[in-house]
């Protein structure tokens, strides 16, 4: 009897000392979306208890890690209110609300600021969705900062086998919300009220399935594989693929919050012309299942960067290169072609292999990461283009071929994709630039796919 008493008494101390810390931490959370956001951000009380998870959370995306502006905040959730902030203005849509989205643009002196014309655009995208459909953007906007926390692994580890999906948080996210969306308090309350709201978060998290790869071309038509059998099977339609269109929009709003949450940093015209592009070349998959859209949209993006009149081959290549590192202009893309030329020629037709291979492989798996490590490069590097081909696709060669290796082997599963968020950091790319591409820095790849240098 008296075992029990002491066993309840520890159990309420313990219950009462978890609910000090989880309303402490709400405090925070609340206390600095107060001092650094606006006014007229709506943020629930359930939203943000959700965003505590990812307190004292180590892990996040390096792109663009050395210009941080997060006020000592963990990025992540710097990231996840921004894009909250910014998917609330476009819902509004009026001319103030355009003023604000471009607040960021205009502070950096961004010179390809999106049009009124563009917000617009984006802004019906967001209006005509149902008022589930909002609910579940604004659900899905604060669940991609979670994914990965160690709360959310304690949750899911007793029911997936979580280690093959550790490098990647949205592939997390689509493997426990299948699993059982209750790991997630935001997920069971909505689900609880809206049984249908269970499949439309398999369409918003659906596996293997990223706008951004897509955006990016980071992988081949692998990419689109899940999305066109969906469609095949009749088990997503256009509706369903403009709410999963408008989860990325979002996303791509909020991209560079932890830089400049005031309105949307990264969603320029360039980028916006790049995502409608691209958005139509899915819709065209809705009525042709079979249609590959990555041609035309590589094909688009050699346009972009002055390519069309070069060899198909080279062309698509540079393409592919020049959509990795987030280049627009014919100028970039002068740039981008002298240095890809002062490669090896060894190199280049390696590489050239392996994009070729990938737009023909439907089970390759997207590498993640790329961009954020060519993208970082480019800022240390003064945005110099040449010397940032030069830099990294020798590396990103290399890690090819080990990660090939290693799957061949069996020392790295084929369901884990190979992942550069590690390199990324500042402190890797700089290592990076200062070596000699002679003699290129020695790599590791972990059990999770992503690649280290040996040294670390």
């Amino acid at each position: 009897m008296t075992k029990n008493i002491i066993s309840l008494l520890v159990l309420a101390a313990t219950l009462l000392r978890v609910d000090v810390i989880f309303a402490r931490d709400q405090d925070v959370l609340g206390q600095y979306i107060r001092q650094n956001f606006p006014a007229s951000l709506q943020i629930s009380s359930a939203q943000l208890a959700q965003l505590t998870w990812v307190l004292g959370h180590d892990r996040r995306s390096n792109d663009m890690d050395m210009q941080a502006s997060a006020n000592g905040m963990h990025i992540e959730i710097v990231r996840a209110v921004t894009r909250l902030y910014c998917l609330q203005l476009l819902k509004s849509g009026r001319a103030q609300d355009y003023d604000d989205f471009i607040s960021a643009q205009l502070k950096t002196n961004e010179n390809k600021t999106l049009t009124f014309n563009s917000f617009k655009k984006l802004s019906r995208h967001i209006q005509k969705l149902k008022s589930l459909d909002y609910q579940l953007l604004e659900v899905a906007t604060i669940l991609s900062a979670v994914s990965l926390t160690s709360q959310a692994f304690t949750q899911a580890k007793i029911l997936i086998d979580t280690k093959p999906l550790v490098a990647d948080n949205l592939e997390f996210l689509s493997a426990t919300l299948r699993k059982d969306p209750n790991i997630y308090p935001l997920t069971k309350n909505l689900v609880n009220d809206n049984i249908s709201a269970k499949k439309l978060l398999y369409v918003l998290f659906p596996p293997q399935t990223n706008f951004r790869h897509m955006l990016y071309t980071e992988g081949g038509v692998g990419m689109f594989k899940y999305l066109r059998t969906m469609i095949k099977h009749q088990y997503i339609n256009a509706d369903e693929i403009d709410l999963w269109y408008a989860y990325w929009l979002v996303n791509i709003a909020g991209f560079r919050g932890h830089v400049e949450h005031a309105g949307s940093l990264y969603l320029t015209e360039p980028v916006f012309q790049a995502m409608n592009n691209l958005k139509s070349m899915l819709d065209e998959m809705v009525h042709a299942p079979n249609f590959n859209p990555l041609l035309p949209y590589l094909e688009y993006r050699a346009e972009l960067l002055g390519f069309s009149s070069l060899p198909a081959d080279e062309k698509l290549m540079l393409a592919h290169i020049g959509a990795m590192m987030r280049l627009y202009t014919v100028e970039e893309g002068q740039q981008l072609q002298i240095g890809y030329t002062n490669l090896n020629k060894q190199l280049k037709q390696e590489l050239a292999a392996d994009f070729a291979n990938s737009l023909i492989d439907y089970e390759r798996l997207t590498p993640t990461y790329l961009p954020a490590l060519l993208g970082n490069t480019l800022v240390l590097l003064n945005g110099d283009i040449n010397k940032t081909v030069k830099t990294v696709l020798p590396i990103y060669h290399r890690a090819l071929r080990q990660y090939y290796q290693s799957v061949a082997n069996g020392a790295l599963k084929p369901s884990v994709p190979l992942g550069f968020n590690n390199l990324s950091a500042t402190k890797n790319v700089q290592k990076l630039i200062e070596s000699d591409t002679n003699n290129l820095a020695a790599i590791k790849i972990m059990s999770d796919g992503e690649v280290y240098l040996a040294e670390s």
